[in-house]
């Protein structure tokens, strides 16, 4: 399974810290469960995912690496982790 379009509109949005362009993407029930710098994040909705990514990537910055994953349960990063706020791997 590729990871597709939504894998790139997140690094975008990463890159760009600009987390608006998701809000038309994510479906109303769309869950984030992740491993973000300082603390483990769940959160359901487009605006509560929105909201948590922008206040862990502020501001534009480069995405050095990134491979993402698809499985059923949706989009996630090879290794399991979400990207340091220095946006250095995914």
């Amino acid at each position: 399974m590729q990871p597709g379009p939504l894998a790139d509109l997140l690094r975008d949005c990463i890159a760009a810290g600009d987390f608006t362009r998701i809000l038309d993407t994510y479906a109303p029930g769309a869950e984030l469960d992740a491993s973000l710098p300082g603390a483990r994040v769940k959160r359901r909705g487009p605006d509560a995912i929105a909201g948590v990514l922008s206040g862990c990537f502020q501001g534009t910055g480069s995405v050095v690496e990134w491979t993402p994953t698809a499985g059923e349960a949706g989009v996630g990063s090879a290794d399991g982790d979400w990207p340091v706020d220095d946006r250095e791997a995914v």
